[in-house]
Protein backbone atom coordinates (compact mmCIF):
# COMPACT_ATOMS: atom_id res chain seq x y z
CA UNK A 1 0.00 0.00 0.00
CA UNK A 2 1.49 3.25 -0.87
CA UNK A 3 2.13 6.08 1.94
CA UNK A 4 1.86 9.57 1.59
CA UNK A 5 3.01 11.96 4.79
CA UNK A 6 0.40 14.95 5.06
CA UNK A 7 1.56 18.08 7.44
CA UNK A 8 -1.09 20.45 8.33
CA UNK A 9 1.59 23.60 7.41
CA UNK A 10 -0.19 26.75 7.84
CA UNK A 11 2.33 29.41 6.75
CA UNK A 12 6.26 29.49 5.33
CA UNK A 13 7.47 30.37 8.65
CA UNK A 14 11.03 28.82 9.01
CA UNK A 15 10.32 26.73 12.35
CA UNK A 16 6.92 25.49 10.58
CA UNK A 17 9.09 24.32 7.70
CA UNK A 18 11.64 22.92 9.69
CA UNK A 19 9.01 20.50 11.73
CA UNK A 20 7.17 19.72 8.37
CA UNK A 21 10.46 18.67 6.34
CA UNK A 22 11.55 17.10 9.75
CA UNK A 23 8.40 14.70 9.74
CA UNK A 24 8.13 14.22 5.95
CA UNK A 25 11.81 12.85 6.15
CA UNK A 26 11.65 11.02 9.13
CA UNK A 27 8.52 9.06 7.83
CA UNK A 28 10.05 7.84 4.88
CA UNK A 29 13.21 6.72 6.35
CA UNK A 30 15.30 9.52 4.12
CA UNK A 31 18.26 9.93 7.30
CA UNK A 32 19.24 6.42 6.69
CA UNK A 33 18.85 6.49 2.94
CA UNK A 34 20.99 9.55 2.47
CA UNK A 35 24.56 9.06 3.31
CA UNK A 36 26.71 12.42 3.91
CA UNK A 37 28.86 11.95 0.93
CA UNK A 38 25.93 11.85 -1.41
CA UNK A 39 25.39 13.99 -4.47
CA UNK A 40 22.12 15.65 -4.00
CA UNK A 41 20.15 17.31 -6.59
CA UNK A 42 16.95 18.97 -5.83
CA UNK A 43 14.34 19.68 -8.42
CA UNK A 44 12.17 23.03 -7.74
CA UNK A 45 9.31 24.31 -9.94
CA UNK A 46 10.22 27.08 -11.73
CA UNK A 47 8.59 27.21 -14.34
CA UNK A 48 9.20 31.05 -15.56
CA UNK A 49 10.17 34.16 -14.00
CA UNK A 50 7.91 34.56 -11.02
CA UNK A 51 8.13 36.08 -7.98
CA UNK A 52 6.67 33.72 -4.77
CA UNK A 53 3.82 34.80 -3.63
CA UNK A 54 2.35 34.66 -7.67
CA UNK A 55 2.48 30.67 -6.30
CA UNK A 56 3.62 30.08 -9.58
CA UNK A 57 6.97 27.91 -8.31
CA UNK A 58 8.10 26.41 -5.27
CA UNK A 59 8.27 28.51 -2.57
CA UNK A 60 12.35 29.48 -1.84
CA UNK A 61 11.48 28.94 2.10
CA UNK A 62 10.41 25.34 1.34
CA UNK A 63 13.92 24.85 -0.51
CA UNK A 64 15.59 26.51 2.29
CA UNK A 65 13.96 24.17 4.85
CA UNK A 66 15.37 21.16 2.60
CA UNK A 67 18.60 22.51 2.71
CA UNK A 68 18.68 23.18 6.37
CA UNK A 69 17.46 19.41 6.64
CA UNK A 70 20.36 18.06 4.46
CA UNK A 71 22.87 20.51 6.33
CA UNK A 72 22.37 18.90 9.38
CA UNK A 73 23.13 15.77 8.34
CA UNK A 74 26.16 16.82 6.71
CA UNK A 75 24.81 16.38 3.25
CA UNK A 76 26.84 19.13 1.16
CA UNK A 77 26.72 18.67 -2.25
CA UNK A 78 23.62 19.95 -3.57
CA UNK A 79 22.60 21.40 -6.64
CA UNK A 80 19.29 23.16 -7.17
CA UNK A 81 18.73 21.58 -10.67
CA UNK A 82 15.99 22.57 -12.61
CA UNK A 83 15.20 23.70 -16.98
CA UNK A 84 12.39 25.97 -17.02
CA UNK A 85 10.50 27.28 -19.70
CA UNK A 86 12.39 28.64 -22.55
CA UNK A 87 15.34 28.14 -23.95
CA UNK A 88 18.26 26.37 -21.73
CA UNK A 89 20.52 29.14 -21.67
CA UNK A 90 23.01 30.72 -18.68
CA UNK A 91 21.20 33.87 -18.77
CA UNK A 92 18.08 31.86 -18.46
CA UNK A 93 18.14 29.96 -15.90
CA UNK A 94 20.13 32.85 -13.53
CA UNK A 95 17.35 34.94 -14.56
CA UNK A 96 14.64 32.32 -13.27
CA UNK A 97 16.59 31.67 -9.68
CA UNK A 98 16.93 35.77 -9.33
CA UNK A 99 13.21 36.29 -9.75
CA UNK A 100 11.61 33.23 -7.88
CA UNK A 101 14.00 34.23 -4.89
CA UNK A 102 16.25 30.75 -5.02
CA UNK A 103 19.65 32.57 -5.85
CA UNK A 104 19.45 34.22 -2.27
CA UNK A 105 18.35 30.71 -0.58
CA UNK A 106 21.30 29.28 -3.00
CA UNK A 107 23.87 31.83 -1.68
CA UNK A 108 22.88 31.72 1.71
CA UNK A 109 23.01 27.83 2.36
CA UNK A 110 25.65 26.89 0.33
CA UNK A 111 23.97 25.52 -2.59
CA UNK A 112 24.77 24.77 -6.23
CA UNK A 113 22.69 26.69 -8.61
CA UNK A 114 22.92 24.64 -11.68
CA UNK A 115 23.73 26.56 -14.80
CA UNK A 116 25.27 23.88 -17.33
CA UNK A 117 23.23 23.72 -19.96
CA UNK A 118 24.17 20.52 -21.13
CA UNK A 119 22.47 17.11 -21.41
CA UNK A 120 22.94 13.24 -21.47
CA UNK A 121 20.97 10.46 -22.73
CA UNK A 122 19.78 8.22 -20.00
CA UNK A 123 18.13 5.22 -21.29
CA UNK A 124 14.08 4.14 -20.26
CA UNK A 125 14.08 0.43 -20.36
CA UNK A 126 10.73 0.21 -18.99
CA UNK A 127 9.10 3.19 -21.22
CA UNK A 128 5.81 2.21 -22.93
CA UNK A 129 6.69 4.78 -25.70
CA UNK A 130 10.01 6.17 -25.04
CA UNK A 131 12.96 4.37 -24.65
CA UNK A 132 15.19 7.02 -24.13
CA UNK A 133 15.63 10.92 -22.69
CA UNK A 134 17.91 13.70 -22.35
CA UNK A 135 17.97 14.59 -19.11
CA UNK A 136 20.37 17.91 -17.86
CA UNK A 137 23.34 16.87 -16.41
CA UNK A 138 22.76 17.84 -12.51
CA UNK A 139 20.04 15.30 -12.32
CA UNK A 140 21.96 12.51 -14.67
CA UNK A 141 24.91 12.87 -12.56
CA UNK A 142 23.17 12.75 -8.99
CA UNK A 143 23.05 9.58 -6.70
CA UNK A 144 19.60 11.14 -4.78
CA UNK A 145 16.97 13.37 -6.22
CA UNK A 146 14.09 15.39 -4.51
CA UNK A 147 11.34 16.34 -6.58
CA UNK A 148 9.72 19.56 -5.18
CA UNK A 149 6.83 20.41 -6.84
CA UNK A 150 4.27 23.18 -6.46
CA UNK A 151 0.66 22.22 -6.51
CA UNK A 152 -1.43 23.67 -9.04
CA UNK A 153 -3.81 22.95 -12.02
CA UNK A 154 -3.22 22.51 -15.31
CA UNK A 155 -4.57 23.57 -18.12
CA UNK A 156 -3.49 21.11 -20.25
CA UNK A 157 -2.39 18.10 -17.60
CA UNK A 158 -5.36 19.23 -15.35
CA UNK A 159 -2.52 18.43 -12.52
CA UNK A 160 0.55 19.70 -11.85
CA UNK A 161 2.49 17.88 -8.68
CA UNK A 162 4.37 14.99 -8.86
CA UNK A 163 4.88 13.85 -12.16
CA UNK A 164 4.45 16.68 -13.76
CA UNK A 165 7.24 18.38 -12.14
CA UNK A 166 9.91 16.02 -13.58
CA UNK A 167 9.33 17.56 -16.87
CA UNK A 168 11.58 19.94 -16.07
CA UNK A 169 14.36 17.51 -16.07
CA UNK A 170 13.93 17.83 -20.05
CA UNK A 171 16.40 21.15 -21.31
CA UNK A 172 14.96 23.64 -22.42
CA UNK A 173 13.16 24.03 -25.63
CA UNK A 174 13.22 19.89 -26.00
CA UNK A 175 10.29 20.20 -24.01
CA UNK A 176 7.41 21.65 -26.55
CA UNK A 177 9.58 19.13 -28.62
CA UNK A 178 8.26 16.72 -26.75
CA UNK A 179 4.17 18.42 -27.05
CA UNK A 180 5.06 18.09 -30.68
CA UNK A 181 5.44 14.55 -30.65
CA UNK A 182 2.56 13.38 -28.33
CA UNK A 183 0.22 16.28 -29.19
CA UNK A 184 -2.35 13.63 -28.20
CA UNK A 185 -3.10 14.43 -24.51
CA UNK A 186 -3.12 10.54 -23.38
CA UNK A 187 0.01 9.62 -25.21
CA UNK A 188 1.85 12.91 -23.42
CA UNK A 189 0.52 11.16 -19.99
CA UNK A 190 2.12 7.92 -21.31
CA UNK A 191 5.80 10.07 -22.54
CA UNK A 192 5.45 11.65 -18.89
CA UNK A 193 4.82 8.96 -16.85
CA UNK A 194 7.87 7.07 -19.12
CA UNK A 195 10.23 10.15 -17.77
CA UNK A 196 9.44 9.54 -14.38
CA UNK A 197 10.70 6.06 -14.62
CA UNK A 198 14.32 7.30 -15.93
CA UNK A 199 15.79 8.21 -12.43
CA UNK A 200 12.86 8.35 -9.94
CA UNK A 201 13.11 10.91 -6.82
CA UNK A 202 13.84 9.40 -3.85
CA UNK A 203 11.35 11.58 -2.26
CA UNK A 204 8.68 13.77 -3.74
CA UNK A 205 7.55 17.23 -1.31
CA UNK A 206 4.97 19.12 -2.49
CA UNK A 207 4.69 22.78 -1.49
CA UNK A 208 0.59 22.91 -1.36
CA UNK A 209 0.83 26.22 1.58
CA UNK A 210 -0.51 28.04 -1.20
CA UNK A 211 -1.55 26.29 -4.18
CA UNK A 212 -3.02 27.45 -7.78
CA UNK A 213 -6.25 26.76 -8.65
CA UNK A 214 -8.13 27.41 -11.80
CA UNK A 215 -6.48 28.27 -15.38
CA UNK A 216 -2.72 26.94 -13.97
CA UNK A 217 0.07 26.83 -14.28
CA UNK A 218 0.83 30.25 -14.25
CA UNK A 219 -2.21 31.98 -15.10
CA UNK A 220 -4.50 30.79 -11.93
CA UNK A 221 -5.26 31.91 -8.58
CA UNK A 222 -3.13 31.24 -5.27
CA UNK A 223 -5.38 29.73 -3.05
CA UNK A 224 -4.24 28.74 0.33
CA UNK A 225 -4.39 25.02 1.23
CA UNK A 226 -2.10 25.27 4.18
CA UNK A 227 -0.53 21.76 3.53
CA UNK A 228 2.67 20.01 2.82
CA UNK A 229 2.33 16.61 0.85
CA UNK A 230 5.37 13.52 0.66
CA UNK A 231 5.73 10.16 -0.75
CA UNK A 232 8.27 7.67 -2.56
CA UNK A 233 5.55 6.67 -5.53
CA UNK A 234 5.05 10.33 -7.30
CA UNK A 235 1.72 8.52 -8.93
CA UNK A 236 0.33 7.71 -5.65
CA UNK A 237 1.28 11.17 -4.60
CA UNK A 238 -0.48 13.04 -7.53
CA UNK A 239 -3.78 10.15 -6.59
CA UNK A 240 -3.62 11.94 -3.12
CA UNK A 241 -3.80 15.45 -4.32
CA UNK A 242 -6.18 14.65 -6.60
CA UNK A 243 -8.19 13.40 -4.00
CA UNK A 244 -7.64 16.45 -2.09
CA UNK A 245 -8.58 19.06 -4.66
CA UNK A 246 -11.34 16.92 -5.88
CA UNK A 247 -10.24 16.46 -9.03
CA UNK A 248 -11.15 12.57 -10.88
CA UNK A 249 -7.98 10.66 -11.66
CA UNK A 250 -9.49 10.07 -14.78
CA UNK A 251 -9.22 13.68 -16.41
CA UNK A 252 -5.23 13.63 -15.17
CA UNK A 253 -3.43 11.96 -18.39
CA UNK A 254 -0.64 10.76 -16.03
CA UNK A 255 -2.39 9.35 -13.60
CA UNK A 256 -4.82 7.33 -15.53
CA UNK A 257 -1.68 5.97 -16.94
CA UNK A 258 -0.21 4.90 -14.13
CA UNK A 259 -3.27 3.45 -12.95
CA UNK A 260 -3.56 1.12 -16.22
CA UNK A 261 0.08 0.21 -15.61
CA UNK A 262 -0.13 -0.74 -12.04
CA UNK A 263 2.03 2.06 -10.25
CA UNK A 264 -0.63 2.96 -7.96
CA UNK A 265 -3.90 2.17 -7.03
CA UNK A 266 -7.05 3.95 -8.68
CA UNK A 267 -8.65 5.02 -5.38
CA UNK A 268 -7.07 7.21 -2.54
CA UNK A 269 -8.84 5.11 -0.16
CA UNK A 270 -6.41 2.32 -0.85
CA UNK A 271 -3.56 4.41 0.08
CA UNK A 272 -1.38 4.90 3.55
CA UNK A 273 -1.52 8.22 5.28
CA UNK A 274 1.18 9.55 7.91
CA UNK A 275 1.93 12.39 10.05
CA UNK A 276 -0.96 14.08 10.06
CA UNK A 277 -3.42 11.90 8.05
CA UNK A 278 -5.68 12.27 5.03
CA UNK A 279 -6.39 15.73 5.21
CA UNK A 280 -10.24 16.94 4.48
CA UNK A 281 -10.94 17.87 0.90
CA UNK A 282 -10.68 21.29 -0.14
CA UNK A 283 -13.97 22.64 -1.07
CA UNK A 284 -14.69 24.07 -4.39
CA UNK A 285 -11.25 24.41 -6.37
CA UNK A 286 -11.56 25.63 -9.09
CA UNK A 287 -10.10 23.71 -12.08
CA UNK A 288 -9.08 24.73 -15.38
CA UNK A 289 -11.48 25.50 -18.11
CA UNK A 290 -9.89 22.99 -19.99
CA UNK A 291 -11.01 20.32 -17.42
CA UNK A 292 -13.41 17.87 -19.71
CA UNK A 293 -16.88 18.39 -19.03
CA UNK A 294 -18.62 17.02 -15.69
CA UNK A 295 -20.36 14.37 -17.03
CA UNK A 296 -17.80 12.23 -17.40
CA UNK A 297 -16.40 12.08 -13.74
CA UNK A 298 -17.88 9.39 -12.58
CA UNK A 299 -17.89 7.16 -15.52
CA UNK A 300 -16.81 3.26 -15.08
CA UNK A 301 -13.02 3.00 -16.11
CA UNK A 302 -13.93 1.11 -19.34
CA UNK A 303 -15.78 4.59 -21.64
CA UNK A 304 -12.34 6.14 -20.12
CA UNK A 305 -10.83 6.28 -23.36
CA UNK A 306 -14.39 7.28 -25.74
CA UNK A 307 -14.92 10.06 -22.61
CA UNK A 308 -11.57 11.32 -23.27
CA UNK A 309 -11.60 11.30 -27.24
CA UNK A 310 -15.17 13.27 -26.88
CA UNK A 311 -14.02 16.15 -24.52
CA UNK A 312 -10.27 16.35 -26.75
CA UNK A 313 -11.18 15.91 -29.77
CA UNK A 314 -14.76 17.41 -30.20
CA UNK A 315 -15.21 19.49 -27.09
CA UNK A 316 -11.61 20.74 -27.42
CA UNK A 317 -11.10 23.83 -25.55
CA UNK A 318 -8.51 26.38 -27.08
CA UNK A 319 -6.28 29.20 -26.24
CA UNK A 320 -7.12 32.42 -26.60
CA UNK A 321 -5.40 35.55 -27.19
CA UNK A 322 -6.32 39.07 -25.58
CA UNK A 323 -5.17 41.50 -27.70
CA UNK A 324 -5.67 44.46 -25.58
CA UNK A 325 -2.70 42.85 -22.90
CA UNK A 326 -0.84 41.72 -25.32
CA UNK A 327 2.90 42.94 -25.22
CA UNK A 328 4.24 41.23 -27.88
CA UNK A 329 7.34 39.94 -25.59
CA UNK A 330 7.21 36.65 -28.07
CA UNK A 331 7.11 34.08 -25.29
CA UNK A 332 4.19 32.17 -26.33
CA UNK A 333 5.84 31.79 -29.81
CA UNK A 334 8.98 30.90 -28.21
CA UNK A 335 7.34 27.83 -26.73
CA UNK A 336 5.22 27.11 -29.80
CA UNK A 337 6.33 23.72 -31.02
CA UNK A 338 4.22 23.74 -33.99
CA UNK A 339 4.90 27.29 -35.09
CA UNK A 340 1.20 28.36 -34.87
CA UNK A 341 1.45 31.94 -33.11
CA UNK A 342 2.83 34.54 -35.53
CA UNK A 343 2.77 38.42 -34.46
CA UNK A 344 0.39 41.27 -36.15
CA UNK A 345 0.88 44.58 -35.23
CA UNK A 346 3.01 43.73 -32.28
CA UNK A 347 0.04 41.34 -31.31
CA UNK A 348 0.19 37.46 -30.78
CA UNK A 349 -2.39 35.71 -33.44
CA UNK A 350 -2.95 32.16 -33.08
CA UNK A 351 -3.60 29.82 -36.13
CA UNK A 352 -5.69 27.25 -34.98
CA UNK A 353 -5.08 24.95 -38.29
CA UNK A 354 -1.93 24.15 -36.67
CA UNK A 355 -2.46 24.76 -32.90
CA UNK A 356 -2.37 21.54 -31.11
CA UNK A 357 -3.73 23.11 -27.73
CA UNK A 358 -0.64 22.00 -25.74
CA UNK A 359 -1.54 25.32 -23.91
CA UNK A 360 2.74 25.76 -23.53
CA UNK A 361 1.65 29.67 -24.76
CA UNK A 362 -0.85 30.03 -21.68
CA UNK A 363 1.53 28.41 -19.00
CA UNK A 364 4.79 30.79 -20.65
CA UNK A 365 2.50 34.21 -21.01
CA UNK A 366 4.63 36.27 -18.81
CA UNK A 367 1.54 39.03 -18.75
CA UNK A 368 -1.47 36.32 -18.57
CA UNK A 369 -2.84 37.65 -21.59
CA UNK A 370 -3.84 34.01 -23.21
CA UNK A 371 -7.17 33.02 -21.93
CA UNK A 372 -8.38 28.99 -21.70
CA UNK A 373 -11.92 28.84 -23.85
CA UNK A 374 -14.39 26.29 -24.39
CA UNK A 375 -15.11 24.20 -27.20
CA UNK A 376 -13.34 25.41 -30.36
CA UNK A 377 -16.56 24.23 -32.03
CA UNK A 378 -17.94 27.30 -30.59
CA UNK A 379 -16.08 29.51 -32.44
CA UNK A 380 -18.15 29.41 -35.54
Amino acid sequence: MPRISVTNTPSYDPAVLDAAISAHMSAFGMEERIAPGAKVALKPNLLMRAAPDRAVTTHPEIIAAVLRWLHARDITDITIAESPGGPHTKNQLEGVYRACGIADIAEKYGAKLNIDTGWSAMPCPRGKICREFTVINPIAQADVIINLPKLKTHGMTMLSGAVKNIMGIIPGLQKPEMHFRFQDKAAFGRMLVDLSLVKPPAITIVDAVISMEGDGPSGGTPRESGLIFAAENPHALDLALCDFIGMPAQHVPTLSDAIERGLCPADAGELAYLCDGRPEPARDYQFPKSMPVGMYANLPKFLWKPARFLSEKVLAPYPSVRAKDCTGCGKCAESCSPDAIKFRERVAVIDYESCINCFCCHEMCPEKAIDIRRSRILRW
